[in-house]
């Protein structure tokens, strides 16, 4: 009404433009500011108390726009290359390690789409070969050292799963972890027990593992958890 009045008094609508302004039913449109991290925002709004994320207010965060800016532009890149092996999706997050601060989260490419919705860096998944150091570290805290001998063959009976490749034959840990050697990861899992890694990822606060060892088999040692 006031804004209305000025523009009467200036001329600029006349007073029966002006009374038909005011009978119109006002669409709030919100502003069209970009959300320069949209995954990073929604994470740290979850983790505002109820109360807190309706009260409304300001919020300081560890977030580092420029890095922000840098890893979104090259996730977009890296997802562009890589079209021609079907990858759709790729994400980022960068944490200080001392004080574990997210510096940078970049969930998905393209948020406005709906798999761009998904933000990959939180979303449960296989942790894959992220679980071989913890068979090494529990075959080591067993007995074992890192110039023990594990056999990267595909001579391990059970079932498991590892992709083809090449073996290796016999090969010290340090060498297999290194290296990443499937053959080798499955070898010492099924000398030290399926039950003994859960326990070492269970302590180390990695994963909850709620299943029964036979749930997990050997695979465990590929991260198909």
């Amino acid at each position: 009404d006031y804004v209305l009045a000025m523009l009467v008094e200036r001329g600029v609508v006349s007073g029966s433009e002006a009374q038909t302004i005011r009978g119109t039913q006002l669409a709030i449109a919100r502003h069209g500011a970009e959300n320069r991290a949209p995954h990073f925002v929604a994470y740290a709004v979850e983790q505002l108390p109820a109360d807190v994320r309706t009260a409304g207010g300001r919020v300081h965060t560890t977030l580092d726009l420029q890095l922000q800016r840098t890893l979104q532009r090259r996730v977009s890149e890296q997802v562009a290359q890589l079209s021609h092996l079907h990858l759709q999706q790729a994400g980022v997050v960068v944490m200080d390690t001392e004080s574990t601060g997210v510096r940078a989260m970049v969930g998905s490419t393209g948020w406005s789409s709906p798999s761009g919705q998904l933000n990959l860096t939180t979303r449960r998944r296989n942790p894959g070969s992220a679980l071989k150091p913890f068979v090494y570290a529990t075959a080591i805290e067993g007995g074992d050292s890192p110039s023990t001998v594990a056999w990267d063959m595909r001579d391990v009976t059970g079932d498991y799963f590892a992709p083809n490749g090449v073996e290796h034959g016999p090969v010290r840990y340090r060498e297999a972890l290194a290296s990443s050697y499937n053959f080798a990861a499955v070898d010492v899992l099924d000398r030290i027990g399926v039950p003994r890694l859960m326990t070492t990822l269970r302590a180390a606060g990695v994963a909850e593992l709620p299943g029964a060892p036979d749930d997990y088999g050997l695979r465990l040692a590929l991260g198909a958890a």
